[in-house]
């Protein structure tokens, strides 16, 4: 166990030394650049390649919705508290040609590996299926359901998991159950979801001390300071100050009932590996093997068939509409 938490510890500190020596939110907010490409096909939101003077490249993300912007931030501010591996963002309004004048946000382009998680956990290495651990705690406290396989990049030899799509931060803020099933309405599963399914059958083991050492690291941020974080989001979303209380009460309950949640979760699939191994003749047992065997194959569904068949092809069309609006716009 300890060899793969300092192996991925090791890991995981080139990976902030690399990120650290991008350009800060910082300097990102005031670089010059200029597009070099016109499209660059990656999710919802239509993207464009930009460079500056020098050469750097850079992806900006073109965004009208200040929500997804607001919730890019909040989720830059929150996992620094807790020194996560983070692409620093700026919001931007950048001259696009055919466009005009365009609102998003700007990131450096970090090289990766071109290739994604495959669908079958199985086929993960020890240390993605590790980073995958680390980062569920941050994903759950930003109420970030949205994270398929698409989210993340692998970077290095190693293909290190890195999610550089926070923008859908908060959108989650009303689930608090936290399953292995749980996901973003009945079509979008995380990934991650099939992992634990692999481990609750006994396909492969798990250690969770790295995700309890997340759990912990955020358990430590002061309520005033992840207050305070979410009071900004909510001033940049335009809500009131009785919405923005709202807001700080519901994250501050859900950092409150982080280390809860995740024990629940952890048992619930110890007790499904026993009876994997063991089985149980009691009814309700019965029932709920049924139940599970029923969302298996759903979840399965979604992550393995539906979203390249569905998801992806819907995320294009939805692309060339926004792209076709901010040219109107423009």
């Amino acid at each position: 166990m300890f060899d793969l938490v300092r192996f991925a510890d090791r890991h995981e500190a080139s990976l902030l030394a690399m990120l650290g020596r991008l350009p800060s939110g910082t300097a990102l907010a005031g670089v010059e650049v200029r597009p070099e490409s016109t499209s660059f096909e990656s999710g919802t939101q239509p993207s464009v390649i930009v460079k500056d003077a020098s050469g750097q490249r850079y992806f900006f993300k073109m965004v009208s919705d200040k929500t997804l912007i607001a919730a890019e931030e909040l989720a830059a501010e929150v996992r620094a508290m807790g020194n996560r591996p983070t692409v620093p963002i700026a919001r931007r309004r950048i001259d696009v040609p055919g466009m005009g004048m365009v609102d998003g946000m700007i990131q450096a382009i970090v090289e990766h590996m071109g290739s994604r998680l495959p669908s079958d956990p199985m086929l993960w290495s020890l240390l993605q299926r590790e980073v995958l651990l680390r980062e569920h705690p941050w994903e759950w406290l930003l109420a970030n359901l949205d994270t398929h396989a698409d989210q993340y990049i692998l970077v290095g030899p190693s293909s290190h998991p890195l999610n550089i799509d926070w923008d859908h931060s908060m959108v989650d803020i009303e689930v608090t159950e936290l399953t292995r099933f749980t996901k973003r309405g009945v079509a979008i599963a995380p990934i991650r979801n099939l992992l634990y399914e692999a481990y609750a059958k006994r396909r492969l083991r798990l250690d969770f001390y790295g995700l309890r050492r997340e759990v912990a690291k955020i358990h430590r941020i002061e309520d005033g300071a992840l207050a305070a974080a979410v009071d900004r989001y909510g001033q940049a979303i335009g809500a009131a100050e009785a919405a923005r209380r709202v807001l700080v009460e519901k994250m501050l309950h859900r950092k409150h009932a982080l280390r809860r949640s995740f024990e629940v979760l952890i048992a619930s699939m110890r007790v499904e590996r026993s009876e994997a191994l063991h089985g149980s003749k009691s009814v309700m047992a019965g029932a709920r093997r049924a139940v599970t065997q029923v969302q298996d194959v759903w979840q399965n569904l979604l992550v393995t068939v539906l979203h390249d068949r569905l998801f992806r092809p819907f995320a294009k069309v939805y692309r060339m509409a926004l792209k076709r609006k901010a040219r109107e716009r423009g």
